[in-house]
């Protein structure tokens, strides 16, 4: 698995338009040129939201896929799908060891 290939390809779906043009056309080509497993290019294919996230993708270029309107995920779907992730606790799950460490150091702002 090579989640910096996966987060590299999401990357040049929002900043190469050759790159999009050619994955819009034929996805195939477009990862043949990365060292990617079978389930990862099943999951981009199919817009896997979740377990994209779940592999380490960041969410922020995740958002591309909406962004694009590829793989069958739009704004709609791919906020209900991220939310799915919230309500496991994967996504909230990230944040808490950071969060208590800054607490610790006392750099952790109530939010009011």
């Amino acid at each position: 698995m090579s989640v910096y290939d996966v987060n590299k390809i999401f990357y040049l779906l929002e900043t190469d338009e050759a790159f999009l043009a050619t994955f819009r056309s034929d996805a195939d080509e477009a990862l043949k040129a990365f060292r990617l497993t079978p389930a990862e290019t099943a999951a981009i294919k199919g817009g896997d939201i979740v377990s994209l996230y779940q592999m380490g993708v960041h969410a922020f270029l995740l958002n591309v896929l909406a962004r694009h309107n590829l793989c069958g995920v739009n704004r709609d779907n791919y906020i209900s799908r991220i939310r799915t992730l919230a309500g496991r606790g994967a996504a909230s799950s990230d944040s808490r060891p950071r969060r208590k460490k800054a607490a610790a150091r006392g750099n952790l702002r109530e939010s009011g």
